[in-house]
C-alpha cells in the first residue's frame, strides 16, 4: 500500500474509533473524562491533515496542523488517564486507607499534581512547535532555518522528557496502588482492577510513544534512521494512541463508576454515600 493509502486508512480508523469513543462516553455520561474525547478529536485532526499533507506535500499548513495535533493529541490522553485513576482511587480505597501514608500522596492532590505537570508538558511542547511553526511559515521556500529548527525541537524534546518524568512517576504509584489494592474487600465495586490495568496499560503506550519522539528528536543517527522511515512513525506514534483510544471504548471509565463520581467536579461526600 502506497504511503497516501496508508495515511487515508489512518486517518479512516482514527475517526471511527475516536467516534465510537466519544458515543461510549457521552452515552455513560462520563462527563470527567472529556480530556479523552479531546484527544480523540485532536489525533484524529491530525492524521486527516497528515493524509491531505502526504497527497499535496507543498502545504505548509497541512504539515503543520498534521505535526501540531499529533504531537500535542497524546498530552489531552494523558490527562484523560490521571483524571480517570484519580476517581478509581476514590472509588476503590477504604476511607482508613484515603490518605497520604497508604496512597504515597495526599488523595487530594493526586488530580492537581499530575494534571498540572501534563498541562506544563503541554505548554512546553507548544512552545517548541510554535518555534518550528514559525521557521516554516518565515522562510521562503517554506523549508526553515536549521537554527531555529533546532531550537524549537529542542523545547519540544525537554516538554516530551518531562511527559515521560511525569508518566514513570505515576506508574509507580498506580502499580503500588493495584499492588496494594488487592487485599481490600470492595463490595458492589468488582473488576476494577480491569479498568486500572487498563488506565495504566494507556500510560505506558503513550510513554513508549514519548520515548519514540525524544529518540527522533535527539539528532542522533538513530533520529535520521527514523525520520527515514516512515514505517516506524505508524507503530510508535500512531499505533499506540489508537490502541489507547480502543481500549476506552471497551473499558470505559463511565462503566465503572456511580453517578455521583461521573461529573465534572467530583463529589466530596464520604465513599459511603456516593455509592448508589
Amino acid at each position: 500500500m502506497s504511503s497516501i493509502g496508508i495515511a487515508i486508512l489512518a486517518a479512516v480508523m482514527f475517526a471511527i474509533v475516536a467516534g465510537a469513543l466519544i458515543y461510549r462516553t457521552l452515552k455513560l455520561r462520563a462527563w470527567f473524562f472529556y480530556m479523552m474525547i479531546v484527544a480523540g478529536v485532536v489525533e484524529t485532526f491530525g492524521f486527516f491533515s497528515r493524509a491531505y499533507w502526504t497527497a499535496h506535500p507543498g502545504s505548509v499548513f497541512a504539515f503543520l496542523t498534521s505535526y501540531i495535533s499529533i504531537i500535542l493529541g497524546p498530552s489531552f490522553a494523558a490527562a484523560g488517564c490521571y483524571i480517570a485513576f484519580s476517581r478509581l482511587l476514590r472509588f476503590v480505597t477504604p476511607e482508613a486507607r484515603y490518605n497520604a501514608r497508604s496512597l504515597w500522596l495526599p488523595p487530594t492532590w493526586i488530580t492537581f499534581v499530575f494534571v498540572s505537570a501534563d498541562v506544563g508538558s503541554f505548554c512546553v511542547q507548544l512552545l517548541g512547535l510554535l518555534v518550528v511553526a514559525e521557521a516554516y511559515t518565515s522562510s521562503s521556500p517554506p523549508e526553515g532555518t536549521p537554527n531555529t529548527i533546532g531550537n524549537g525541537t529542542n523545547i519540544l524534546k525537554l516538554g516530551l522528557l518531562m511527559q515521560l518524568l511525569c508518566f514513570g512517576i505515576f506508574s509507580i504509584l498506580g502499580a503500588r496502588f493495584l499492588y496494594i489494592g488487592r487485599s481490600w474487600a470492595t463490595p458492589g465495586r468488582t473488576e476494577w482492577r480491569l479498568l486500572g490495568w487498563v488506565i495504566l496499560g494507556s500510560a505506558a503506550l503513550i510513554t513508549y510513544r514519548a520515548i519514540y519522539r525524544v529518540i527522533e528528536f535527539s539528532g542522533t543517527a538513530t533520529s535520521s534512521y527514523i525520520m527515514q522511515h516512515e514505517w516506524l512513525f505508524w507503530t510508535c506514534e500512531a499505533l499506540p494512541m489508537l490502541l489507547v483510544f480502543l481500549a476506552f471504548v471497551f473499558v470505559n471509565p463511565g462503566s465503572y463508576f456511580p453517578k455521583a463520581l461521573l461529573g465534572i467536579r467530583r463529589s466530596k461526600s464520604k465513599l459511603s454515600t456516593i455509592l448508589v
